[in-house]
């Protein structure tokens, strides 16, 4: 757990967003994007917003696609 200090930085990666993009893990990838919001939502709550900035980059981005074709028994959204 961290403990709010004077000049703390944190770097909170989300790269696992992007490998599950990559391989059509749906399930992974939103599971990815909550666990990263949370963070941010901590971050939040452990700092006072008016001595506080937080910055959230990226260095791309994905769309919601499909490659390839998904058999039709299988769910987007399946483990």
């Amino acid at each position: 757990m961290l403990t709010c200090a004077r000049n703390l930085r944190a770097t909170i990666p989300g790269g696992n967003i992007d490998i599950a993009e990559h391989d059509s893990h749906m399930h992974l990838a939103f599971g990815e994007v909550y666990e990263f919001e949370e963070a941010i939502r901590k971050a939040r709550e452990m700092t006072d917003a008016s001595e506080t900035l937080i910055i959230v980059t990226a260095d791309h981005a994905h769309a919601v696609t499909l490659p390839g074709y998904l058999p039709v028994q299988k769910s987007l959204f399946s483990k």
